[in-house]
């Protein structure tokens, strides 16, 4: 077989076994296709429904299928092909032959790739609009067999088939009522008009259903079921519930009015800086009005930033940055659904002879509790009488270093005059009115200490009392 090994395009394949004559074997080869593509119908009868899966299968391995067993198989498995029947070699350095008979050090590069190469998969070909023409072959209107893994859904056709290579099947997955109750859908890019119609559809068919797309149609207006809209089907696990939009609720409208305010929570003054905590309040409000004989289940959708706590409803379906509030609107009736959060936000300023703590919250439109006002007056005051305390005693402590300064050049003139006389004498008497003053000084201090700090301590009393 060395001839036949040299070509990349045929191999022989040996199989041994240890089974006996006779044995019956069976092999299996995996071959790159087309992924099979789900397509689903919903049928809204009432307050019922029906969902109707097929699959589209298409024959691209270059041999007609005669009595396969077809298995299809949803998941999201990663899958990856290899050269095997490419002679591969590993290139090996050149060394020369040293006198004593050894070889050199190895080389650390190869230059040559080493290893087999591994690619992912081509992208599947989806049906284009042209699109191969389905297999005239009628399937039979039945279920497929469903079994569920923690990694795929598998779908086994029952029977056998036969599908010409080039040629495409569709054979049905499911046929089965399904809950699914029909809501008005206001989604959070939404800014009036009308709302989207949207089913709440609950999977309990006992396996996952794959993503695709579902036309929906509604078979209460007449003989034939209508077209009321298409949809994206996404993958619906065994047991959980989604919504699908598929167009808009003509006869439902509704209008968005939105108030936001801030408003104090707690205030906080100390050695200058105010510490505040402001309540960014938003109130968002949907007015909802029908003409239509049939009351509506009503769903909103609404972005929220994150650190945000609810007011109103307590508690919210949430996912993520994105909250819910439903309720029910009357046959040719009108309500409204609101949502109202708050986002607590800490700022900090520092108080100064011209920016009072008045003027910091006028200048900010924040909201004053009525049961605050009397209180805030009094915080004027006493920050008031605590920077004026602050302001007397950096005068005194100014003017004291003064008359010490004074004093040191008094003394001086003291020293180099040491007879006694008139300028002697004028200079003992400034002497010791700088002494007297300075003692007066230093009383003055310990005053003006008492009171701020008794006005430091009244406005901390007064603050934590501001605290909700």
């Amino acid at each position: 077989r060395t001839a036949q090994t040299r070509s990349d395009e045929r191999r022989v394949l040996d199989i041994v076994t240890e089974g006996s004559p006779g044995t019956t074997l069976d092999l299996g080869l995996l071959v790159q296709t087309p992924v099979w593509k789900p397509t689903w119908r919903l049928l809204l009868d009432g307050p019922a429904a029906r969902i109707q899966g097929w699959a589209v299968v298409d024959n691209r391995t270059g041999h007609d299928w005669q009595g396969v067993q077809l298995t299809l198989v949803d998941g999201d498995a990663d899958t990856l092909r290899q050269e095997l029947a490419r002679t591969w070699f590993v290139e090996r350095p050149t060394v020369p032959v040293l006198p004593d008979g050894g070889v050199g050090p190895m080389a650390r590069e190869f230059g040559a790739e080493r290893g087999a190469k591994v690619a992912a998969l081509a992208a599947p070909e989806l049906m284009n609009d042209e699109g191969r023409a389905l297999s005239s072959e009628a399937a039979p209107v039945m279920e497929a067999t469903g079994t569920e893994s923690d990694l795929a859904t598998t779908f086994t056709i029952d029977g056998r088939l036969d599908v010409a290579d080039d040629g495409s099947l569709m054979v049905p997955l499911l046929y089965r009522p399904v809950p699914a109750e029909r809501i008005a859908f206001v989604p959070g890019s939404g800014t009036g008009g009308a709302p989207q119609s949207a089913i709440r559809l609950t999977n309990d068919t006992g396996q996952t259903l794959p993503s695709g797309i579902v036309t929906v149609m509604d078979t209460t207006g007449g003989p034939a079921p209508t077209h009321v809209g298409d949809a994206v089907l996404p993958t619906i696990p065994q047991g959980s519930q989604r919504r699908l939009a598929f167009g808009a609720d003509r006869k439902i409208s509704y209008a968005i009015d939105q108030d936001d305010t801030r408003e104090v929570r707690t205030l906080a003054l100390a050695d200058g800086v105010l510490t505040l905590t402001v309540a960014e309040r938003q109130a968002r409000r949907w007015a909802f009005r029908s003409d239509d004989d049939q009351p509506r289940q009503l769903e909103v959708e609404a972005w929220v930033p994150a650190g945000a706590q609810p007011v109103a409803p307590a508690d919210p379906r949430r996912d993520g940055s994105l909250w819910y509030v439903t309720g029910e609107l009357p046959a040719r009736g009108e309500t409204s659904l609101e949502l109202v959060t708050e986002l607590p936000i800490e700022e900090r300023f520092v108080l100064s002879p011209d920016e009072t703590l008045d003027t910091i919250l006028a200048a900010r439109g924040l909201t004053i509790p009525d049961s605050w006002r009397a209180r805030l007056a009094e915080i004027g005051a006493l920050a008031a009488r605590r920077a004026d305390a602050e302001r007397r005693l950096a005068q005194l402590a100014e003017e004291r270093a003064g008359i010490v300064a004074e004093q040191e050049r008094v003394r001086a003139n003291l020293e180099s005059v040491s007879e006694a006389g008139p300028l002697r004498e004028r200079w003992l008497t400034e002497l010791g009115s700088q002494e007297d003053r300075l003692a007066a000084i230093e009383q003055e201090r310990r005053q003006v200490v008492v009171q701020r700090d008794e006005a430091a301590a009244a406005l901390r009393a007064v603050v934590t009392e501001l605290r909700r």
